[in-house]
């Protein structure tokens, strides 16, 4: 019971601490100079990088310990 508290405490204060540290977007984009909205930064592409490596990461892995099962 006390591991499951402090695994549960540890990982609250994980998430608050990155909530506490995460940094605003900044002040925006121009809507003057950008009318069909702002330009994207190259930082969004590595979202769906990752989440293309997250899924691969899932099936292999789930694939893997299916296969170990049998």
């Amino acid at each position: 019971m006390k591991t499951n508290f402090n695994k549960i405490f540890l990982a609250l204060f994980i998430v608050l601490a990155n909530f506490y540290n995460a940094q605003s977007n900044g002040p925006g984009c121009d809507p003057f100079k950008y009318p069909n909205g702002c330009p994207k930064s190259p930082i969004d592409l590595y979202l769906y990088i990752l989440g293309g490596i997250a899924i691969f990461g899932i099936v292999y892995f789930g694939r893997r310990y299916k296969a170990q099962k049998l």
